[in-house]
């Protein structure tokens, strides 16, 4: 049975309509498991459990420094009050009284965390690293992979002032943090989580009609630089065409954002170069999300990636009076109302939505999710490619028939080296107007969004 879940952030939730043609300090620890206070803490937190505790509603402001790590966490005590990691030794961190010191190994707990503070990384890679005399001179390091709900434990680190660095696709964070002697450095509260910093990537969105998935960026807390498209008479003077067009400037982004929208066909019709662009941007270590309408600059660079419905490359869309599935038009196919239909109050197309990466099951606890989409020829992915991962299927069927299970979310890498591509058939738009769950999408969307 389905469970339903909540999905916190500390912005207010958009009430736009889904449109789619667009961690006992003296003692040794057992094995780490998440306490319950910290449990309450998690993103994806159910809707019949305990209150979170006071703490929950705590912000970058309330303690978390611009440098992603908290002000005077470990009761009061602040970096400034250590020596620096070349100078601490092991006398440093032994007995007043001058008896030899141990160096007795203690231990980091924490949880990863977007920059808002509130929204939790699934299985982020976190790596301790140390150099001083309790390593005898010689660099120590350990690496652990932070749970479904962020939370990690990193065990017999060396006491002194640990580097430690967090990161999760193209997302990374770095800080010093002190560990002492036999004890556990406690980064779990609300006061002293390690988070992403909001400038820590470098992020360009290419803004859209229908879809804005800056919105979501803007809630996890991260800046951007957005690039209007124009329309399709005017692509060519937009800022989203220059940027796609200037390699030196697109290479200076980590990770690209397209929106569905109108002008899209039109801006990659227009140069070729920038499909170029895309595929050696990507092949070179950089990130690509696009959604729905924004499927070419996704098929042409990597045309055997994704298998589209009908004709990949063709933007011509099925007659009204003879809906899909066509395989003689392009992917803009997929069911739901007209505008017509839906201003005459025609309800939004139902997919059932079945999770197929396990890795998004654990985060968001649940097994499936209903998508809506208010208007039709939304863009329909027919099969993955060879290395291509689905990440959910739906279950399409409409008035012409059933068209089977699908992928409706899919990503992939076109080399070791390349960076990563997510595509989603639906959008970053609440689905409350439609009678859809709001958290489900974005909880969705924050998980791939972190795999990029």
């Amino acid at each position: 049975m389905r469970r339903s879940f909540v999905f916190r952030f500390v912005f207010s939730i958009l009430s736009v309509s889904l449109c789619v043609s667009c961690s006992n300090p003296n003692e040794a620890e057992p094995a780490y498991t998440a306490p319950d206070a910290i449990q309450d803490f998690y993103v994806y937190k159910p809707k019949d459990s305990v209150d979170a505790p006071s703490d929950a509603s705590a912000t970058l402001a309330d303690g978390v420094g611009a440098d992603g790590i908290a002000d005077g966490f470990l009761d009061g005590m602040t970096l400034g009050d250590l020596p620096d990691d070349d100078t601490m030794t092991a006398a440093d961190t032994g007995p007043e009284d001058g008896a030899p010191a141990l160096c007795a190994p203690g231990g980091i707990k924490g949880i990863v965390c977007a920059p808002n503070a509130q929204v939790f990384v699934s299985f982020a890679v976190i790596t301790a690293e140390v150099h001083n005399d309790c390593t005898g001179g010689k660099p120590w390091s350990k690496q652990v992979i932070a749970d479904y709900g962020g939370a990690y434990q990193i065990d017999d680190v060396p006491p002194g002032i640990v580097t430690l660095t967090f990161e999760k696709g193209a997302f990374k964070g770095s800080a010093p943090v002190p560990v002492m002697d036999g004890k556990v450095t406690d980064l779990t509260g609300a006061a002293t989580k390690l988070c992403f910093k909001a400038t820590g990537v470098n992020i360009a969105v290419i803004l859209g009609d229908s879809d804005h998935i800056e919105t979501l960026i803007d809630e996890l807390g991260f800046k951007y630089d957005a690039f209007d498209p124009g329309t399709s008479g005017t692509v060519k003077s937009s800022a989203a065409y220059k940027l796609l067009t200037d390699p030196a400037k697109l290479a200076k982004y980590e990770v690209l954002f397209i929106n569905c929208g109108g002008s899209l066909q039109a801006m990659i019709e227009a140069n070729a170069s920038i499909t170029t662009n895309i595929k050696a941007y990507v092949e070179a270590g950089h990130s690509l999300y696009a959604s729905d309408w924004a499927w070419p600059f996704v098929e042409w660079p990597f045309p055997k990636a994704i298998e589209f419905y009908g004709v990949d490359n063709d933007f011509t869309k099925p007659e009204p009076q003879k809906p899909g599935p066509n395989q003689k038009v392009g992917p803009r196919q997929g069911p739901g109302p007209t505008l017509t239909e839906k201003k005459a109050g025609t309800p939004a197309q139902k997919i059932q939505g079945s999770f197929v990466d396990t890795g998004l099951v654990q985060a968001l606890g649940m097994q499936s999710t209903t998508i809506y989409f208010d208007l039709g020829t939304w863009v329909v992915i027919q099969a993955a490619g060879t290395g291509t991962t689905t990440h959910l299927l739906g279950d399409i069927q409409a008035k012409t028939g059933n068209w089977g299970s699908l992928p409706l979310a899919v990503s992939f890498k076109p080399g070791n080296q390349a960076g990563k591509v997510v595509y989603t058939s639906f959008h970053n738009i609440a689905q409350k107007d439609a009678g859809g769950s709001v958290d489900d999408i974005k909880a969705i969307l924050s998980y791939l969004v972190f795999s990029l």
